[in-house]
């Protein structure tokens, strides 16, 4: 018995040897090779005569316009709070596809000569600019992958990100950025010709501001 299925064994080595021994160079298929796609392209503003607040961008050569708002509620804020402020401003591109958002934490700009300049080299106040691409249609989703173009972004920190504040009268913020986006992976996105300009609601949830007269 032990002899028997001794000899099975063997048969059925033998015979897969066989088999791969008979595949011919040609049926041996490599490993699918792709070339990354970018869904990100360029896109005009929103024609809007009522005020010229936007946020432009050239990503990876493609010239686009953020101008779209989101819901009344949404709205770009200064939010200062006794353990510091933070402004936030956001717009959409044209079919919603692309969302730029804007994130300073612990401006100091109003203190400083404009035009005034955020990057890692300005670390006396630990002020940080974040500025982050969310792409709702992405050419694959796989976070932290080269495939990803899912969400990028830039910290002043960290990166080579360098955003200036150019301008600021009547709660109307006006500056540039530009630096490399990164997704957590290899892939970067390199961003120039960053602009923007908003209108800034400003609400001071300071003690001292609350129980002013």
């Amino acid at each position: 018995m032990i002899t028997f299925y001794k000899l099975t064994i063997i048969a059925i080595c033998y015979f897969c040897l066989q088999s791969c021994s008979l595949q011919s160079p040609e049926e041996i298929v490599a490993p699918e090779t792709e070339t990354y796609n970018s869904t990100i392209k360029s896109c005009d503003c929103i024609d809007n005569k009522s005020d010229d607040y936007r946020i432009e961008a050239t990503i990876n050569g493609e010239k686009l316009c953020f101008n779209k708002k989101d819901r009344p509620f949404k709205i770009d804020k200064w939010l200062k709070m006794d353990w510091g402020s933070t402004i936030t401003m956001y717009r959409y591109n044209l079919d919603s596809t692309l969302k730029l958002s804007i994130q300073y934490y612990r401006p100091n700009f109003k203190k400083q000569a404009l035009p005034y300049t955020i990057d890692k080299n300005n670390t006396q106040y630990c002020e940080v600019v974040e500025v982050s691409v969310l792409n709702f249609k992405p050419y694959k989703f796989s976070v932290g992958s080269t495939w990803d173009d899912s969400r990028f972004s830039a910290l002043t920190s960290v990166t080579n990100l360098s955003v200036s504040i150019i301008s600021f009268k009547d709660n109307i913020i006006e500056g540039t950025f530009a630096g490399d986006f990164y997704n957590g992976s290899p892939q970067n996105f390199k961003v120039t010709n960053g602009y923007f300009k908003t209108k800034l609601e400003v609400n001071d949830m300071r003690t001292a501001a609350l129980t002013s007269p």
